[in-house]
């Protein structure tokens, strides 16, 4: 299945975003949040705004120790979730939360997909047809 989405303009310069629905795993009648995250590739994991996380009733199940980008040391918590990408469900993922209005999808979704951006028609395609090695 191939999906594409339009480049957001609430960035500088626009940047590639998808629709992610999320959910709590553990939950038979979790409410569903569709949330745009912005195509990622430098972060290791997806990140959430912990506003979102807090209205699905999300709880942290670890802390990760990390470095800001002035190199202090500082800790992030962990949370699982569903999320539903192009009709894809991923039934548990670790995301962090942060203290964003926008919110990331990193390398540990993205690698399964082929993800092409179009920057001059401001484009983002997600096909699961592609299946890496």
């Amino acid at each position: 299945m191939k999906q594409s989405w339009s480049y957001s303009l609430a960035f500088e310069p626009p940047s590639p975003v998808v629709d992610v629905d999320m959910y709590l795993p553990w939950e038979e009648s979790s409410q569903i949040l569709t949330q745009s995250l912005q195509v990622d590739s430098g972060a290791d994991m997806t990140g959430v705004p912990i506003d979102v996380l807090l209205t699905l009733g999300a709880r942290p199940v670890n802390v990760l120790s990390v470095f800001d980008f002035n190199q202090r040391p500082a800790e992030i918590p962990i949370y699982e979730i569903s999320i539903t990408i192009c009709g894809r469900n991923f039934e548990v993922v670790r995301v962090v939360g942060i203290r964003s209005r926008f919110g990331f999808l990193g390398r540990d979704v993205l690698r399964e997909f082929l993800v092409e951006l179009e920057g001059r028609s401001g484009e983002t395609s997600f096909s699961d047809d592609y299946l890496p090695p």
